[in-house]
């Protein structure tokens, strides 16, 4: 891209790709199955609550609109015609506001089916409905991170401020196994003010209880996060001392480090 574009293009430009899987996501024959994906298997009554399906048709037409808001910012962008870029990223952020909108509107219209699907409780479709815009949200970023940044995403993975966990499935049919994907923003700062406890939080570090398996798959598991060269810039900004070839020897710095 030309060195004119902006930073609030280029960020415009990335949420359009993020939220743009909406639009199929949200497709009424894909529905289920996302909902499925996010934790909970809802039965093909839920397609006949009317409320709640025209919030999805908003959202996924919400959704429909960025990809050709993505090819006009392209096109701007190449063309260098900055006032052109500045408009469609503005309308991108906009369309991308409406979309976050109507997933708040899918969750509430959900909640108030209630109890009337066959097979899900009332109390179990309210806690999934109010979980559901940051779990869908959590699930879209990190999806995206996945998809184009692989390596920031599993470097983000080692100090757990990306998860990506196999959830069990339990007897009853409408919780059924699914991945959690999260994004730990609250570790960030974590990370610098507090290590011991980011490291006990995400691994079990100092607790008897250390999930070496869960250290052992991120570092190397194929494609794995030592592979990035983007852990080794993560490892050297935190308080702690490593070696690349003997990666679990993490050692905290002296204290003077962190300015005491």
């Amino acid at each position: 891209m030309p060195d004119s574009v902006g930073t609030f293009e280029r960020i415009a430009g990335e949420l359009a790709k993020m939220f743009q899987p909406l639009e199929t996501r949200l497709a009424s024959g894909n529905l289920r199955a996302f909902l499925a994906e996010l934790g909970l298997a809802l039965p093909p009554e839920l397609l006949t609550h009317t409320a709640f399906i025209n919030a999805v048709t908003a959202g996924a037409g919400a959704a429909a609109s960025l990809p050709p808001l993505i090819v006009q910012l392209v096109a701007a962008i190449e063309a260098e015609n900055v006032a052109q870029s500045v408009t469609v990223a503005s309308n991108v952020v906009t369309q991308v506001r409406t979309v976050i909108t109507s997933i708040d509107t899918i969750a509430a219209e959900l909640n108030a089916i209630g109890g009337a699907l066959p097979g899900i409780s009332a109390a179990d479709l309210s806690a999934f409905a109010t979980a559901l815009p940051e779990r869908l949200i959590d699930f879209l970023v990190v999806t995206y991170l996945e998809g184009y940044m692989p390596g920031i995403a599993r470097t983000l993975a080692l100090p757990g401020i990306v998860e990506i966990d196999p959830q069990p499935g339990i007897a009853d049919p409408a919780h059924p196994a699914f991945v959690r994907k999260r994004l730990r923003l609250d570790r960030i700062g974590q990370a610098f003010a507090d290590p011991d406890a980011l490291l006990r939080d995400v691994y079990g570090w100092g607790s008897g209880a250390l999930n070496s398996r869960l250290i052992l798959d991120r570092l190397h598991s194929p494609g794995g996060v030592w592979e990035s060269s983007y852990t080794h810039i993560l490892l050297r900004a935190l308080p702690w001392s490593y070696s690349r070839r003997r990666p679990w020897r993490l050692l905290h710095r002296p204290a003077r480090w962190m300015g005491a």
